[in-house]
């Protein structure tokens, strides 16, 4: 990733008012600026009225020489992690960071979709089948991991809002190579346990390792023996590593094309 740190902080002079017209002239549109800079410009654009700033904060932060990968795994999750930061601070609403978050998730989606849209994955690359399991509200995370196995040239399958039963019978009637559930704070050990179960339950996936990763890791180091997990993780290559997965990354320079 480029080092923004030494850079112009002027990405919050650009203007964010009016309802649905452009951020500003692009001309007034700096050189990539430091983290600081460009997450407050895009925080702003998120908070703003209408969703049509926030897409445009994301094209005009692209035409400065940020890359769709930077948006996608640093810069977005470091906007949510703020929106929710002010959230517990008293500084945002909860219709604010509500808001904001459903706009980052769309904005991620999108620039996930221009990325991928016209590749597919080798004929025998590994394939992973992404849990977020139901009532899971926080779906962030698990989208942008899905953005960065996809990048390693994995197929992915993300299931959001499932079951241990939808688990099960996706493990039952697919192939998959290994299963990551996504955990997040608040979420019930047991409810990863059985979600571990359903896939060792499976007639045709019993074997295949499981990995368990999100920021629960972070208050549950142990989390591995308390779910019969394989394996806990949040980071992506070190469990495309652990469980041994056929990758073929999409070199930076052909994203998007």
């Amino acid at each position: 990733m480029d080092d923004y740190r030494n850079a112009d902080k002027s990405f919050t002079s650009l203007d964010l008012s009016g309802d649905d017209g452009p951020l500003s002239p692009l001309d007034k549109l700096p050189k990539p600026g430091c983290d600081d800079s460009l997450v407050a410009f895009l925080k702003a654009a998120a908070l703003t009225p209408s969703a049509q700033q926030c897409r445009d904060a994301m094209a005009l932060a692209q035409m400065s020489g940020v890359s769709p990968e930077q948006l996608c795994e640093h810069f977005i999750p470091i906007v949510a992690r703020e929106l929710g930061a002010g959230w517990c601070e008293d500084a945002l609403s909860f219709a604010d960071v509500t808001i904001g978050t459903a706009r980052l998730q769309s904005m991620l989606r999108d620039l996930q979709r221009v990325s991928f849209e016209s590749r597919t994955p080798e004929p025998n690359a590994s394939t992973v089948l992404l849990v977020v399991p139901e009532n899971t509200h926080h779906t962030l995370g698990a989208m942008v991991l899905s953005g960065q196995l996809r990048r390693n040239g994995l197929s992915v399958r993300l299931m959001l809002g499932a079951t241990p039963d939808d688990v099960k019978y996706a493990c039952d009637n697919s192939a998959f190579d290994a299963v990551f559930v996504s955990a997040v704070r608040g979420e019930s050990l047991e409810t990863l346990r059985r979600m571990v179960e359903s896939v060792r339950s499976s007639t045709s996936a019993s074997t295949i390792p499981v990995v368990v990763g999100g920021t629960l890791l972070e208050l549950q180091p142990d989390i591995a023996a308390l779910t019969g997990a394989d394996y806990v993780t949040s980071i992506a290559e070190e469990a495309i590593t652990l469980c041994n997965l056929k990758t073929k990354p999409i070199p930076a320079n052909m994203m998007g094309q």
